[in-house]
């Protein structure tokens, strides 16, 4: 498919270019989502069009896990990434949101952003 990114408005182009992407997909998914309400500081929600979203195996030995992402988790991520854990917590956040990870207890916590943010938005430590 192809995807309008922000890179065309940051380098202030005219029309937004399309880039084809690649999506990956999984031969057979393990991972379903389940509906269940991710209590996301709605000051740290960004980008505030993709809703968080919870992830499960059903897999016990499996460890449960919180990402905190900007938009690339949503389309690169998510679908591999929540096939390693019994639960997986994909929020969309600038910094880890302290009531997700106390109503969801992961053992493991990522928070993954796109390097240019590095340069006006610096991470910071939840309050």
């Amino acid at each position: 498919p192809e995807f309008i990114g922000d890179l065309a408005r940051m380098l202030h182009l005219p029309q937004s270019p399309r880039e084809t992407i690649r999506l990956w997909r999984m031969r057979q998914p393990r991972a379903t989502r389940r509906q269940v309400e991710v209590p996301l500081d709605r000051r740290w929600h960004s980008p505030r069009t993709i809703d968080p979203e919870v992830w499960v195996t059903g897999d016990a030995s499996r460890p449960r896990g919180a990402i905190f992402h900007d938009s690339f988790a949503e389309r690169l991520w998510r679908p591999l990434l929540a096939e390693h854990f019994a639960e997986m917590v994909f929020a969309p956040a600038v910094i880890p949101d302290p009531q997700v990870i106390e109503r969801f207890q992961p053992e493991i916590v990522v928070h993954q952003f796109v390097e240019r943010r590095i340069n006006y938005d610096q991470p910071v430590a939840p309050p």
